[in-house]
């Protein structure tokens, strides 16, 4: 069983919102009970964006209470959005911008809502790419953070 901390509570819970904003939900109306295409492509996205970056800071009942929905439909999407991943290519972009302005937010840009997806993409390859410690890297985005 997962032990999750308020600190992974709080990221996941604004990581859903954020990843919601992004298709025009709110973290209340993501959890409306439909199978429109629309809530189950955010829905499946939020499955697997936090399962992904939060790794086992999050469990798979978290991730449902907050979408309203079953663990074994989280299980489901996960799957679903991994196979489409690879297969459909607006699905890929869409995630590929989410999951870099969540992955920012993860490392303490704040405001990752005000960067582009081309910044965000440049902003993540310069962080690992640039050989800083632990320290220099939080001294960076902090910087960054300050600008936005």
């Amino acid at each position: 069983m997962i032990k999750m901390t308020e600190k992974n509570k709080q990221s996941a819970k604004s990581m859903i919102a954020m990843i919601c904003d992004n298709f025009g939900f709110t973290p209340e109306t993501i959890k409306k009970k439909t199978r429109q295409a629309d809530y189950v492509y955010c829905r499946q996205m939020i499955c697997h964006i936090l399962k992904d970056l939060l790794k086992s800071g999050v469990s798979l009942m978290f991730i449902a209470n907050e979408l309203a929905i079953d663990h074994s439909t989280v299980i489901y999407s996960i799957g679903e959005a991994n196979n489409r991943l690879y297969s459909d290519k607006d699905f890929s972009e869409n995630y590929s911008e989410i999951f870099c302005k969540c992955k920012l937010y993860l490392n303490g840009i704040v405001n990752v809502e005000k960067l582009s997806i081309l910044e965000a993409k440049i902003l993540l390859k310069e962080m690992v790419n640039s050989g800083l410690s632990d320290e220099e890297l939080r001294y960076r985005l902090a910087e960054i953070a300050e600008k936005l």
